[in-house]
C-alpha cells in the first residue's frame, strides 16, 4: 500500500483529518512559541510576562534584588503558564475554519470514494488556500505583541476577530479547492 493508495475511505479520511489537525494546532503553537521566545530574549523585559492581547505585567522594579526575584518567582511562573495556555487556546479557537474544512473533506471523500484521485489534489489545494491567511496572521502576531508600542497587540487582536467572523479563510479554501481540482484534472489527463 503506497501513500497515495489508501485501502478504504475511512483510511483516507483519517489521514486528511490528521493532516488538517496538525496544521490547525501547529500554526498557533509555533506562533505562541515564537512570541514567548521573543519576549524572553528581549533583554530588560525578560522577567515581564505577556498577558493576553499584548499587555505587559511588570512584577519587578527595574533593578530587583535577589530577594524580590525569589519572592515573586512563583507568581511569575503561574502567570506565564496561564498566559501561554490561554493565548494558545484563543488562537486555536480562531482556527475554526480548519474544523469546517475537515468536515467538508470528510463528506467529499465518503461521497466519491471509488474515484478520489482528484480529491487528493483538491484537498491539498484547499488546505493551502486555507493556511495562507493564517500563516500571514500567525507570522505577524509575535512581532506585534512584543513591540514596545503602547497599544501593542490591539491591532492584531482586532484583525484576528474580524478575520475569524468574516469567512475569508473559507473563501480562500474554496478557491484553493477549485485550483487543486483543476491541477488534479491536468495530472490525470
Amino acid at each position: 500500500m503506497g501513500l497515495a493508495e489508501p485501502q478504504s475511505a475511512e483510511a483516507l479520511v483519517k489521514r486528511w483529518r490528521s493532516i488538517i489537525a496538525c496544521v490547525a494546532l501547529g500554526l498557533p503553537a509555533i506562533s505562541v512559541a515564537v512570541t514567548f521566545l521573543i519576549a524572553t530574549l528581549s533583554g530588560p523585559t525578560s522577567l515581564d510576562v505577556i498577558l493576553l492581547f499584548g499587555k505587559i505585567q511588570k512584577f519587578l522594579p527595574s533593578k530587583p534584588s535577589i530577594f524580590e526575584i525569589l519572592l515573586n518567582f512563583p507568581r511569575i511562573i503561574i502567570d506565564f503558564v496561564f498566559s501561554v495556555t490561554a493565548f494558545y487556546v484563543l488562537l486555536v479557537v480562531c482556527s475554526w475554519p480548519f474544523l469546517v474544512y475537515a468536515i467538508f473533506v470528510t463528506a467529499r471523500i465518503r461521497k466519491r470514494w471509488p474515484a478520489v484521485a482528484s480529491i487528493h489534489w483538491a484537498s491539498a489545494g484547499g488546505l493551502i488556500g486555507l493556511s495562507l491567511p493564517y500563516l500571514f496572521v500567525y507570522a505577524a502576531q509575535p512581532f506585534e505583541l512584543t513591540s514596545g508600542a503602547k497599544d501593542a497587540g490591539e491591532g492584531i487582536g482586532i484583525f484576528i476577530f474580524i478575520f475569524c467572523i468574516s469567512g475569508v479563510p473559507l473563501i480562500l479554501a474554496t478557491i484553493g479547492w477549485f485550483i487543486g481540482s483543476f491541477l488534479g484534472f491536468l495530472v490525470r489527463a
